[in-house]
């Protein structure tokens, strides 16, 4: 019987020699590349949430990564409505007890990056279960809470002009003056500086 030790050897040599040539240092590259793949009629909106994805992934992330992951889960949740399981599942709301956790902790943390894995590990939930869950509960996606309450946040701190905007944007967790800027303009129709000045 023939032995294919050496060769073995070598190709488990080569093979690991390979492998650190083609993997490249963590984030230099796309994690991920979108490439359509037709298998049926387009979806629209499906379509829309993966360009969406695909734009915030190229401008950097500037939304935070609780943008992108809500973007994601919604992607999941829009799959399965466009290509249903056999046997869907139904979801309820959060636990009272939960959803508080939760709440409290959002409003305590208004300033970080939140994520939804570290909302759901809050919840003691998955990611995809508890974004179902909170927005049964409340009517909105994390994000959209999360934005919301950053805004009435803002609008708080706003009001005594004591604190510079770039002070209020980093506070209440926008990356830079001009992601709160923009952000805050799109749910009230005004700047904040405008909004300031209404204010006194």
């Amino acid at each position: 019987m023939r032995s294919d030790g050496p060769t073995q050897i070598l190709a488990l040599s080569l093979s690991v020699e390979t492998m650190e040539q083609a993997v490249p240092e963590p984030f230099t590259n796309r994690p991920v590349n979108l490439v359509p793949l037709m298998a049926g009629p387009p979806d629209r909106v499906l379509t829309h949430l993966i360009f969406a994805i695909e734009a915030e992934v190229k401008s950097g992330c500037p939304a935070g990564r609780l943008l992108l992951e809500t973007l994601g889960n919604t992607t999941v949740s829009t799959w399965h409505n466009v290509f249903p399981p056999a046997s869907p599942r139904q979801y309820g709301g959060l636990a009272r007890d939960r959803l508080a956790r939760v709440v409290d902790y959002i409003e305590a943390h208004l300033a970080k990056d939140l994520s939804v894995a570290e909302l759901a590990g809050v919840a003691c939930l998955s990611r995809y279960h508890f974004g179902k869950m909170f927005r049964h509960s409340l009517g909105e996606s994390v994000h959209r809470y999360v934005t919301r309450r950053r805004i009435e946040r803002a609008q708080a701190l706003l009001r005594p002009g004591i604190l510079s905007l770039p002070e209020i944007a980093e506070t209440v967790g926008f990356s830079d003056q001009s992601h709160f800027t923009t952000v805050f303009k799109r749910h009230l129709q005004v700047t904040p500086s405008a909004y300031q000045r209404m204010m006194r």
